[in-house]
């Protein structure tokens, strides 16, 4: 079986129709990917497929860039191939690294660019499988992060599909050059600074020399681990079930919160499955062992009083009321007053804040300005309609339920230069409605409080 009918095979196990399947190639330029869409585009010229087009991820990180876009254009306009260019524009500052910032900046690239069942292509093979594999076990990852790339997993209102993935690299080398095919050479790629870099280029070369077979071995392993997580993730479903409760704290989504107690009722093997089911659940980026033991040590056991976190990644685990809430770590709300016409919209979008909204009826125009507790004199005492007493905002979001990260970052509804609203708390008290008796509510949604995958 030739290198074209392997593919078409694979691709068959896991696309119902590939006359119907619409198949974008995450294609960088490199080898890898050239090969995988130049293969596409011979099964597209045969009939075995219709729709094939691809998308190219300008990073900005080499100075050669530019040209890599043309070449990736000359590549595609020769084979009639649809290309769409994304460039996307990192932060200065990379708290996990450019290559965690780069991958995640693809990825949203990816997922922008598929649509309702497409498939987005990648190109990984059997030595990125053994090199994934052992780059996690360095990391200390569980049986989870040793099970490496899936061949398929959903992304967006599609998937993501690596057909390639039980080819070694030598094949992909050999049918580059049995079709002449040229390609982008990345100098990032000799760069042995960066983890994955030094294994591929230091320690696997090593390996392969004492153990020829090694890569293959290494991504076998690594499928077993795949199916031994799977039979794990069907018996650990039962335990998170049991862990997941109704959140204490106002703002804050269901399935980021996991009941503590609950949680200490199980083994401590137990809980690290169940930790490890939730936050994969959500999304979030697997923390190392070190990192889920500080959870286990720090977080969930700590007193009543104490606010532990622990943080990776852009992720954080925060321990409220009994309860581990997971949230993303998002930046300082910037004090930029902003104006709400409520009459012209239910709903105003707080940008990385979040959302706010309202139930009522609004018949006159009404401006609402937005600020924060930070920008603010917040030490005088005010009453709530509906409730009882006269307190500071510190004291109201404290018996409201609010969680103590989210107080700076709570909407404050102002109207006439007076505090009218604080969203999901209530009305204030003394202050005419915009308009009377429309029974206003207000309601926020906070960004970094939703799961991942919401």
């Amino acid at each position: 079986m030739d290198f074209l009918q392997r593919l078409e095979q694979t691709l068959s196990r896991f696309v119902p129709d590939l006359q119907q399947a619409d198949f974008v190639v995450g294609y960088s330029g490199g080898m890898d990917s050239t090969v995988l869409l130049d293969a596409m585009c011979q099964l597209r010229d045969a009939g075995r497929l219709k729709k094939l087009r691809a998308v190219h991820v300008h990073h900005g990180l080499n100075q050669q860039a530019d040209a890599w876009v043309k070449d990736c254009e000359s590549f595609c306009a020769h084979r009639n191939i649809s290309l769409v260019v994304r460039k996307v524009v990192l932060p200065d500052h990379c708290p996990d690294g450019v290559e965690l910032a780069a991958r995640e900046a693809r990825y949203w690239v990816f997922e922008s660019s598929i649509g309702d069942n497409a498939f987005l292509l990648q190109a990984h093979h059997q030595r990125d499988q053994a090199e994934t594999f052992l780059f996690r076990a360095l990391r200390g990852s569980g049986i989870g992060g040793l099970s490496g790339i899936p061949a398929i997993r959903p992304l967006g209102a599609g998937y993501i599909l690596r057909p390639l993935l039980n080819s070694s690299w030598e094949s992909l080398s050999l049918q580059a050059e049995q079709r002449q095919l040229q390609w982008i050479e990345d100098d990032s790629n000799s760069d042995d600074r960066f983890d994955r870099n030094f294994l591929r280029l230091n320690i696997l070369p090593l390996l392969e020399s004492r153990w020829p077979e090694g890569q293959k071995k290494l991504a076998e392993a690594s499928r077993d681990c795949a199916e031994s997580a799977q039979l794990l993730q069907e018996l650990v479903r039962g335990d998170f079930d049991r862990c997941v409760a109704a959140p204490r704290g106002l703002f804050l989504d269901p399935a980021i919160v996991l009941d503590c107690d609950k949680l200490q009722s199980l083994s401590v093997i137990r809980q690290r499955h169940v930790l490890r089911y939730w936050l994969d659940s959500q999304g979030f980026l697997m923390p190392s062992r070190v990192v889920l033991e500080r959870m286990l040590q720090e977080v969930i056991v700590a007193r009543e009083d104490a606010e532990p976190e622990v943080c990776w990644a852009g992720v954080i685990v925060r321990r409220y009321k009994k309860q581990l809430v997971v949230c993303r770590v998002e930046p300082e709300v910037a004090p930029v007053t902003k104006v709400w016409s409520i009459a012209q919209s239910r709903s105003f979008d707080l940008g990385a804040n979040g959302l706010l909204s309202f139930k009522g009826d609004v018949v006159a125009e009404t401006k609402l300005n937005i600020h924060y507790r930070n920008e603010l004199d917040s030490s005088g005492k005010f009453a709530l309609q509906g409730r009882k007493g006269s307190k500071t905002l510190k004291r109201w979001l404290q018996d409201s339920g609010v969680p103590p990260w989210l107080r700076n970052r709570v909407p404050l509804l102002y109207c006439q230069g007076k505090l009218f609203a604080i969203p999901g708390v209530g009305l204030v008290s003394g202050i005419v409605q915009p308009e009377e008796g429309c029974n206003l509510q207000f309601y926020w949604a906070p960004t970094a409080n939703l799961p991942a995958r919401s």
